[in-house]
């Protein structure tokens, strides 16, 4: 998922185990997408934008033989981040067409999807995660350098500013092994990578100790409530993994191909099995690596 260097979006699948990936057909005009989630084997949405100030988000209920673009509240444009805790229920964020920041939610599939009123128009939201379908947290950006997450109790009724720990410049990914226990990383104002958990639903973040020279953290996997795992960038522009089995008690870097630059995204179907998406160090190409064979290591 992502753009094909032609301005034109990709989603590719595999049914493999990664073995064999396939490109699979999207809507004419789709030029990027950003984020996806998948609540079935069969059902997935992705988000992205048709142009910089029309967002689009796509649906698939076939495993992906067909993707068809819903319709979102006007106004709506390149939307960043979803999360769906049930088949039907969604939530999604990113960018109005003014450049404020947006919610947007369904519980219908997708058969109508409403904006929804965030604490500030000055928070720009990088990604979502939701344990439940009333329970959602969205990291980002209060601009132009403050970390912000927002929560919701209530299917986004009313969207609430959590504290966190001052210094941190943003946040990029966040992940849920419960209704009370998230992870969310992101970077400091001295450019260090950033790991805070919650074990009570927000009400107060702590950080962790991360390995040195991890310094741009993107996204987070949980595939139990003891491991996860941190993709992004270090220090050397190349691309960085953090694994913890112990619920964040230690984070271990982990060796990555050569060749690997900016790792983008990760999903984790099983404690021992990943998958990791990004570029090659020039940005040029994409690529996707697999673990735990050439990945994960150093873990219980």
């Amino acid at each position: 998922m992502g753009d094909n260097g032609a301005n034109y979006a990709d989603v590719i699948a595999t049914t493999h185990s990664g073995t064999k990936w396939s490109a699979q057909p999207v809507p004419a005009g789709t030029e990027g997408l950003n984020s996806m989630a998948c609540p079935s084997t069969t059902d997935c949405y992705a988000v992205g934008y048709i142009s910089s100030v029309q967002g689009t988000i796509l649906a698939t209920t076939d495993s992906g033989s067909s993707w068809i673009a819903q319709t979102l509240p006007a106004g709506t444009a390149d939307l960043y981040g979803i999360a769906c805790p049930s088949t039907t229920t969604c939530y999604a964020a990113g960018f109005d067409s003014q450049g404020y920041g947006t919610i947007v939610a369904t519980s219908d599939s997708g058969a109508a999807w409403s904006a929804q009123a965030v604490p500030s128009r000055s928070f720009f939201p990088a990604a979502v995660a939701c344990p439940s379908t009333t329970n959602c947290f969205v990291v980002g950006t209060t601009g132009p350098y403050h970390a912000e997450i927002v929560a919701t109790t209530d299917s986004g009724t009313k969207w609430r500013r959590q504290k966190v720990p001052s210094g941190i410049l943003s946040f990029a990914g966040i992940a849920c092994t419960s209704a009370t226990t998230c992870y969310v990383a992101g970077t400091t104002s001295s450019l260090d990578g950033v790991i805070l958990t919650t074990t009570n639903e927000g009400h107060t973040w702590g950080s962790q100790a991360v390995p040195s020279g991890s310094s741009f953290p993107t996204a987070v996997a949980c595939p139990s409530t003891t491991t996860c795992y941190v993709v992004g960038e270090n220090s050397a522009y190349r691309g960085d993994i953090l694994a913890t089995d112990n619920s964040g008690a230690t984070w271990i870097d982990q060796p990555v191909p050569s060749g690997v630059g900016f790792l983008q995204g990760v999903a984790c179907p099983s404690t021992r099995t990943c998958y990791a998406v990004g570029t090659v160090p020039s940005g040029s190409g994409g690529l996707v690596l697999e673990g735990p064979s050439s990945i994960i290591t150093g873990l219980s």
